[in-house]
């Protein structure tokens, strides 16, 4: 199916933290926003337009799967370029972190002595609103991907689709779902689907058609991409983040990146079943790549792992990948999958 590839920068509000490792108290943030990271806040913020402020996790999981089939998108990396362009990537040897990277050092106190309660002094780390030295404004650039299965018959046939995984014995998404789950998402899907009075359908298709014109135009006054919230610590205001320009790509310049200052740029194809960019030998990739037995990468794979808070199993296990800017040994082509992560272009997640 067909595209749409979009050039997109966010400015940064508030600091974010990207959850990556923790040494003693410090907890280090990633210094790049993973796509899955923007998918969940869309998730969330499209959920809660369709259904109201629920709590049930069969809401969350129908639109989640059906934005990652119609909705995808790159990592997003900072710069001081409202327009996007990125001068050094993270991996970098020049990228300047003493710019886009601060702390945040607190501690519990004891009520009854006024100091420090043990074992509760922490660091956290974050990108910053505002570069530290030159008090430039950050953004996050990257790119967004959209096709258009958001049509009220399309959403139909896609909700369909999933039932038919979830009655799969085969390695699908729902593979990890406890089989009582299984039966209460099914039942759900059932009601949306025989209940057209409902008018779930209709919801979720203009709240995408909606999507597909802010990153068309580029609308930074409000709507869906406007003052979203990403990332740890939100419940202290970090992590926010609104739609700062969207411009849609022509034929002739469908390359990730190519304006960059230090790394090449990545062609993209967008008439597959998912997006897929090309690697050229030696370079490094942009988003993380699923290990494979064969890869041949020159790098040290880490476990991918993240939290649903909403879910009946809060803690999902993802894999192993090859983090980004882990250089290839050879041209690869890497397709965008669920969440954002790549995977070998033979490979059909």
């Amino acid at each position: 199916m067909p595209w749409e590839m979009y050039k997109v920068a966010f400015k940064v509000l508030s600091p974010i933290h990207i959850g990556y490792r923790k040494y003693g108290n410090v907890m280090e943030t990633r210094h790049y926003v993973p796509a899955r990271v923007l998918l969940g806040a869309l998730t969330a913020r499209l959920t809660h337009r369709t259904f109201g402020n629920t709590k049930d996790w069969k809401h969350y999981r129908l639109v989640g799967e059906l934005l990652n089939r119609v909705f995808t998108c790159s990592y997003f990396f900072p710069t001081t370029n409202p327009d996007g362009i990125i001068n050094q990537f993270p991996w970098d040897e020049q990228f300047p972190a003493y710019e886009f990277i601060g702390s945040y050092v607190s501690t519990a106190l004891n009520a009854q002595t006024s100091a420090a309660q043990e074992g509760t002094l922490h660091e956290v780390e974050f990108i910053t609103p505002r570069t530290l030295h030159s008090s430039k404004q950050v953004y996050l650039s990257g790119y967004c991907f959209m096709n258009d299965s958001f049509q009220e018959s399309k959403i139909t046939q896609v909700i369909q689709n999933i039932q038919k995984e979830l009655q799969s014995n085969n390695q699908t998404s729902f593979s990890t779902l406890p089989p009582k789950e299984q039966n209460q998402f099914q039942k759900f899907l059932n009601l949306i689907l025989q209940n057209p009075h409902i008018q779930i359908i209709q919801k979720l298709s203009q709240s995408l058609q909606q999507l597909q014109y802010e990153l068309r135009t580029g609308n930074t006054q409000s709507g869906l991409l406007h003052h979203l919230q990403i990332g740890g610590e939100r419940t202290y205001g970090w992590g926010k983040i609104t739609l700062s320009a969207s411009l849609p790509t022509t034929t002739a310049t469908r390359c990730m990146f190519e304006e960059s200052c230090t790394s090449p740029a990545y062609p993209i194809c967008l008439s597959e079943e998912r997006p897929t960019l090309t690697v050229q030998a030696g370079e490094p990739i942009p988003l993380h790549l699923l290990y494979e037995p064969g890869s041949d990468l020159a790098g040290t794979p880490e476990p991918l792992t993240r939290t649903l808070w909403w879910a009946p199993l809060p803690t999902s296990f993802e894999g192993i990948a090859y983090p980004p800017g882990t250089p290839t040994r050879q041209e690869l082509a890497i397709q965008i999958g669920r969440l954002g992560y790549g995977h070998p272009a033979n490979h059909h997640p």
